[in-house]
């Protein structure tokens, strides 16, 4: 993703985050807001990803820098793209633990990050 694209997707979360439409149907934002944005994991199989995306109880961190996480990315073309793509599918690529299907899976991956703080979002509308 160039600069442009992710200057334009961060004011475009931004924007959405603090339109008083949103806001009237949000809880309370944790502040201040610290992102981390994953387009790439160096590991494609098993917990590996789990690794890569920093999952607590899978990454060597103790402790997370953020409370927001953003997966690259949801396309212009609308489909899911590198790390979103990964998410979409993620019950086909070996990991164990968390459940057996991709739903359950994400579900684990959620519980696991919500627990400590974190949300998941997919930035939106770039391309590769």
């Amino acid at each position: 993703m160039n600069k442009n694209s992710l200057f334009l997707t961060t004011i475009f979360i931004i924007c959405l985050l603090t339109s008083s439409t949103v806001k009237a149907n949000l809880r309370q934002l944790d502040y201040p807001l610290r992102v981390g944005y994953i387009n790439k994991v160096t590991s494609w199989w098993g917990d590996g990803i789990l690794k890569g995306l920093d999952v607590p109880g899978y990454s060597d961190a103790k402790e997370s820098d953020y409370n927001y996480l953003m997966l690259g990315f949801w396309s212009c073309a609308g489909a899911p793209l590198d790390i979103a793509l990964l998410w979409h599918k993620i019950g086909d690529y070996g990991i164990t633990g968390l459940g057996s299907t991709t739903s359950e899976i994400q579900a684990g991956i959620r519980k696991k990050y919500h627990d400590n703080g974190i949300k998941i979002l997919v930035s939106a509308f770039g391309a590769t």
